[in-house]
């Protein structure tokens, strides 16, 4: 039983979407706490009841969490700068100001932008967003290694190493950026293809 729960959590990216998209953003950003020793690691857990699992599991926890703060961060960056960069155009330059938005993301009448659609034919057709959810998942990854580098470098003094993890952070945060907006058209790409799916085999039934 457990055999078969883990396979279908990473088969639906479940399992790796929290791996990759949460807890290796924020362990990397509690390790450049750690190095830089703004955070005093033996302080923490000397002369502290809890033994070494115990730790372990502090630190997976404390990952996990700070693994959701940074997602938030690095797409609240993305946003703001995307909205700045945007109004400078004179146009909206959001990330949800995509093609979908204004009206072109529909086929035979369907709204492809509604997530009702997405959860039923994920349901109807799930091998179909594998690779979606594959996309997905390493924008999430780029989001958050973007933030946790950004961020980080703040906990380091000005230096070489300090200037090349910010540079690294706004780099992450740049491809997770591209990649939250080709995620957003591939979802519609998705549904475009589980549409024709449906059509086929409503095509095969009355043959």
């Amino acid at each position: 039983m457990w055999v078969d729960l883990l396979r279908e959590l990473v088969r639906t990216f479940l399992l790796l979407r929290d791996l990759f998209g949460y807890l290796l953003p924020g362990a990397t950003f509690l390790y450049l706490g750690f190095y830089s020793q703004r955070v005093e690691v033996k302080a923490l857990f000397i002369g502290s009841p809890i033994p070494a699992w115990g730790a372990v599991v502090v630190f997976v926890l404390a990952s996990y969490l700070a693994g959701h703060f940074l997602a938030a961060a690095g797409h609240a960056i993305q946003d703001v700068v995307s909205w700045a960069v945007g109004a400078l155009r004179g146009g909206p330059g959001m990330i949800h100001g995509s093609p979908m938005r204004r009206g072109r993301g529909k086929a035979g009448g369907f709204p492809l932008k509604s997530e009702s659609l997405v959860l039923y034919y994920r349901k109807m057709y799930p091998q179909l967003f594998v690779e979606l959810d594959r996309r997905d998942t390493l924008a999430l990854l780029r989001t958050g290694m973007g933030a946790s580098f950004l961020l980080g470098s703040w906990l380091f003094p000005i230096s070489l190493g300090q200037s090349a993890l910010f540079v690294v952070g706004v780099l992450f945060l740049l491809t997770g950026y591209a990649g939250r907006k080709h995620v957003a058209l591939y979802r519609v790409a998705t549904l475009r293809a589980a549409l024709r799916a449906e059509r086929a085999e409503k095509r095969e039934v009355w043959v």
